[in-house]
């Protein structure tokens, strides 16, 4: 919790998209508790888009996809 708000999560996303992006990978899938709203935010900031609500039957859970360009 000391370390939320610094930017961590935002180089981390970026640095990971980057490396999937180099290695020709179509797309990147993220899952998230519906509560948590900070991770969502942050995913939808880099392009990240709800692909399905209660993912895996889980009433609390989202996947989140981003479409890479290739």
């Amino acid at each position: 919790a000391a370390n939320w708000g610094q930017g961590f999560g935002d180089e981390i996303l970026q640095a990971l998209v980057g490396v999937a992006s180099q290695r020709g990978i179509a797309s990147v899938l993220a899952t998230v508790d519906h509560a948590n709203t900070k991770s969502i935010g942050l995913l939808e900031k880099h392009g990240f888009r709800l692909r399905e609500r209660n993912h895996g039957g889980e009433a609390d859970i989202g996947l989140y996809e981003l479409t890479l360009a290739g």
